[in-house]
């Protein structure tokens, strides 16, 4: 029989990758309780291994790579722990003959083996669970958008909160159908409820108190729908509510074109820099007023004269307060893109000193426009 962790003093501050899970998932309030708190102990040693601490060079970043591959196959314990008695074959099959939107089930599956987005998404959410009961000791409403078929976040504050009711919205059908399976394995079908819906245009029945969604894509690009659904449902979040995420950053940078195109071992896996630091290359996009459309302009001032990859980058703000952040190159969702149509500065005096940069939240890295500026923007 496994011994219970005797709990430790609470500390007062809390870092980023260093969350305090004996204090965090109640052992005496569900069965699998115990089980899980190994698997998020050694799930947190593994992600934190994975992590260098800064990424500037492509040493740092080979050493990300090796640090990954190492982890993942720890990690898929984490995974299987929630798999485990999901007839997972039975809803592939269903999905070869369903045509929905958003991911297929594999794919949405896929995005846990993203392990350091995984995890920093679930600090972020115990962070912002705990600042809220700070404030409030009554039943909180939390919006899972996008949960897919594995609703990893509904049954982490299930598993943390016995006081908290989980609303659980999917366009896929097939994810929803296992998704209350996955909810029923574990007891919650009284508190956390899956909804097949369409997340952009969903009321709630009440304010909420929390609102998560990881569907999105880098620089808000790429058919995500974050921007859609947050202009949605922020609206619905009471003003001392909390969005994960808080923030996205939009990172613009330029790299000699030859340089990305022969980086072929990471592709545009490249440290992103403020080419100009005198003028922000950097735009923030606040969720809970997101914009609906992006215009960025891009000084091109004391740049030589050649040919330049664009390059488009994100960091995702989870947990202000604590400086927790997905940072560049850590996920898909944050791995610099190179816009299609490379930037060439003539080498003449009639050259331009800027450039703006113009998409809709969602749009495909290809309908990107950019509109040259001769007169300093």
């Amino acid at each position: 029989m496994l011994k219970t962790p005797t709990p430790h003093p609470a500390r007062d501050t809390r870092e980023p990758l260093n969350y305090p899970w004996f204090t965090a998932i109640h052992l005496d309030t569900h069965p699998t309780n115990t089980e899980l708190f190994l698997h998020m102990m050694r799930f947190q040693t593994r992600v934190r291994d994975a992590l260098p601490l800064e990424f500037h060079t492509f040493d740092h970043l080979l050493a990300l790579e090796q640090s990954r591959d190492q982890a993942k196959k720890h990690v898929t314990e984490l995974k299987h722990f929630f798999l485990s008695g999901i007839n997972l074959a039975r809803y592939v099959e269903q999905q070869k003959y369903t045509h929905a939107s958003g991911l297929t089930i594999l794919e949405a599956l896929d995005c846990f083996d993203d392990f350091i987005r995984t995890y920093k998404f679930l600090e972020g959410l115990y962070l912002h669970l705990d600042d809220l009961r700070q404030k409030r000791h009554d039943e909180l409403s939390m919006v899972d958008a996008g949960c897919g078929p594995l609703p990893l976040y509904a049954l982490m504050a299930a598993f943390k909160d016995p006081n908290i009711r989980v609303t659980c919205l999917e366009i896929n059908p097939v994810a929803v159908a296992m998704a209350r399976d996955m909810v029923q394995k574990f007891g919650f079908q009284d508190r956390i409820e899956v909804l097949h819906t369409d997340a952009t245009k969903y009321q709630h029945t009440q304010p909420i108190d929390l609102l998560i969604s990881e569907t999105m894509n880098v620089g808000l690009t790429g058919g995500e729908h974050l921007a859609q659904i947050f202009r949605n449902l922020a609206p619905q979040v009471r003003e001392d509510g909390a969005l994960i995420p808080e923030a996205v950053t939009i990172d613009f940078d330029m790299k000699p074109y030859e340089d990305v195109v022969n980086s072929k071992r990471f592709h545009t896996k490249l440290p992103l820099k403020s080419f100009d630091q005198k003028v922000p290359t950097v735009k923030v996009v606040d969720t809970r007023h997101p914009p609906t459309h992006i215009e960025h302009y891009v000084p091109l001032h004391n740049k030589a004269p050649g040919k330049y990859a664009l390059l488009l980058g994100s960091r995702v703000v989870l947990h202000e307060p604590s400086r927790l952040v997905l940072e560049t190159n850590e996920s898909t969702i944050t791995t610099p893109i190179a816009l299609n149509h490379p930037m060439t500065i003539p080498d003449y005096d009639f050259a331009p000193s800027g450039f703006t940069l113009s998409y809709k939240p969602g749009d495909l890295s290809t309908q990107i426009q950019r509109r040259l500026s001769f007169s300093g923007g």
